[in-house]
C-alpha cells in the first residue's frame, strides 16, 4: 500500500498512474476553526464572529471519465492548466482548481473559494468572499469567512466497491 500525504501527492500520482481512479489518492479537509464578518442591523456594522462550519472538503484528481465529466470543457480551457480539484465533500461542488508546482506545492486558484494548503503540516485554510463584494445589501446571508484545518488521507470508495482485504 503506498502512503500518500499532500506533500507528495505529485509522486502518489506518478506511482498510481494507469490503476482505476477510485485507487488514486484522495485528502479529507476538515475545517478545525472559522470565523467571519456578520453584519448588525442594529449598529450597522460588520463584526467578527466565529462561525460553526461544517463542512468537509475532498482534494482529488479529476475523474473525467465519470462524475467529472461535465467539467472537462471548463478544466481544458483553463490555462492554468489545473490536474486536480477542492470538491465540496456534501455537495460534491467544485470549490478550487489545483495543481502541483515545480517546487511539489500545491497551487490552487479559485472557483468559488481560495484554497491554500501546508503539505508539510497537512494544514489548509479556505476563503470566501461570501457576498460581501457582490452584493449591494449590507447584510449577506453568505459572509465572508476564513477556516483553517487539517486533512488527511480519505478512501471515497464506497463501500460495496471496495475490494476485499
Amino acid at each position: 500500500m503506498i502512503k500518500c500525504t499532500l506533500v507528495s501527492i505529485t509522486f502518489c500520482l506518478s506511482l498510481v498512474a494507469g490503476r482505476a481512479v477510485a485507487q488514486t489518492p484522495s485528502f479529507l479537509c476538515t475545517p478545525e476553526q472559522t470565523v467571519g464578518f456578520l453584519y448588525q442591523l442594529h449598529s450597522e456594522h460588520w463584526i467578527p464572529k466565529t462561525i460553526f462550519q461544517d463542512h468537509q472538503y475532498v482534494v482529488r484528481p479529476f475523474d473525467f471519465s465519470r462524475k467529472d465529466n461535465g467539467l472537462r470543457a471548463l478544466v481544458k480551457a483553463v490555462p492554468f492548466r489545473p490536474t486536480f480539484g477542492v470538491f465540496d465533500k456534501a455537495e460534491d461542488n467544485l470549490v478550487s482548481l489545483c495543481k502541483m508546482t515545480r517546487s511539489a506545492t500545491p497551487e490552487c486558484i479559485p472557483y468559488v473559494n481560495d484554497v491554500t494548503f501546508n503539505p508539510k503540516m497537512d494544514r489548509f485554510q479556505i476563503y470566501s468572499a461570501g457576498e460581501y463584494l457582490t452584493s449591494g445589501w449590507h447584510f449577506s446571508p453568505d459572509p465572508p469567512t476564513l477556516a483553517i484545518g487539517r486533512c488527511e488521507p480519505y478512501d471515497e470508495t464506497p463501500r460495496a466497491e471496495k475490494p476485499p482485504t
